[in-house]
């Protein structure tokens, strides 16, 4: 049939596509379904920033500075105490992030450390122990002695 060509399992879509008029090649279809990979395993991805720091003389520039899918830049502000950072993720219809840190010097003094007492007061707690210790004896002798004047009142009246 004139328009068909059945060779290899092939469809042909040129008309007089066979060996009468010279045409002896099969015509692919125009979209052919790639092959599906089974073992895909779709690794965690990370932002991967730039090992310099790009100075910029001020916020806008830096908000303004091109950021690849997938990637970050630290930025340094020229004339201000400030740092910043632009990442962009990896849908590149996302809006990349963009944060702003304030450097602040912290004065150290160089004061001499306090020297710690590793040896702790243990005299006032002592005193509060021997307290409650001279308080239980004086409890216990009087529970004592109670009881043994009951003996010796219940002796008496039985003889």
């Amino acid at each position: 049939m004139i328009g068909q060509n059945i060779q290899n399992g092939g469809v042909s879509f040129a008309p007089y596509a066979d060996s009468s008029y010279g045409f002896n090649q099969q015509i692919r279809p125009a979209y052919q379904m790639p092959e599906v990979q089974q073992n895909y395993v779709q690794r965690p991805q990370q932002i991967q920033y730039s090992n310099t720091i790009v100075p910029v003389p001020n916020e806008s520039v830096g908000r303004n500075y091109p950021v690849g899918p997938g990637a970050g830049v630290i930025f340094r502000d020229e004339n201000a105490p400030y740092m910043y950072s632009k990442t962009m993720g990896f849908n590149p219809l996302e809006q990349p992030v963009f944060e702003k840190y304030r450097l602040v010097k912290e004065e150290t003094e160089e004061a001499t450390p306090e020297p710690v007492n590793t040896m702790r007061d243990y005299e006032s707690e002592l005193e509060e122990l021997r307290d409650q210790i001279s308080e239980l004896r004086d409890f216990v002798n009087k529970l004592s002695s109670k009881t043994t004047t009951k003996k010796t009142n219940e002796g008496g009246s039985d003889k």
